[in-house]
């Protein structure tokens, strides 16, 4: 099968396990998210993003997705759950993308570890983190008071969940770092 330049590395990141040797990537919006942190790194991944209502968005990402679909390489399960329709490669899609070769190692890399900081993350984290790191995404999105509202909370949630470091908690949560701390600890005290 010959699979379009342009498609090669995002069938490379869905089929790419994450931490917890997980293929499937918890769906579009987090694609989209995925690629673009893998893009900064990579200018060569040239999808052009641009801002919208949830940040950073591709529509040729997007059709690339749809047209991967189509051809029966990419599985899109509906849920129940708000912004989520977890993604996978069906077993076409894995031997395509098996099949893709030349693929520049670091970017593979990149890849691979924006899949294992991303994908675990819920709708809110993954809100807050993106809109953190690339505020420049966030001048058309329609959550910029959901974002202050959730940043705190956020921030704690995944520094506890070791998701992300302590120092990029405190960046996100606005909080100084005693606050910070004193607020993790209350949630989840340490032994003493």
């Amino acid at each position: 099968m010959d699979i379009p330049k342009n498609s090669e590395y995002a069938l490379k990141m869905l089929r790419m396990d994450d931490y917890a040797g997980n293929d499937v990537i918890r769906g579009r919006m987090w694609l989209q998210k995925m690629m673009y942190a893998c893009s900064r790194d990579h200018p060569e991944l040239d999808y052009g993003f641009l801002p919208y209502n949830y940040g950073m968005y591709s529509q040729s990402l997007a059709d690339i997705v749809d047209n991967l679909e189509t051809q029966g390489l990419v599985c899109t399960e509906k849920t129940e759950e708000n912004n989520r329709s977890p993604m996978h490669l069906t077993e076409a899609g894995r031997a395509a993308a098996d099949g893709v070769t030349g693929c520049d190692p670091d970017v593979l890399d990149t890849l691979r570890s924006v899949k294992t900081t991303l994908n675990p993350l819920d709708f809110v984290e993954l809100m807050v983190l993106m809109y953190f790191e690339y505020p420049e995404m966030r001048e058309k999105t329609n959550q910029s008071g959901e974002y202050e509202k959730w940043r705190e909370n956020a921030a704690l949630s995944m520094v506890s969940k070791e998701k992300i470091s302590f120092s990029l908690g405190v960046s996100i949560s606005g909080l100084n770092r005693e606050e910070f701390r004193a607020k993790l600890e209350a949630l989840d005290p340490m032994p003493a």
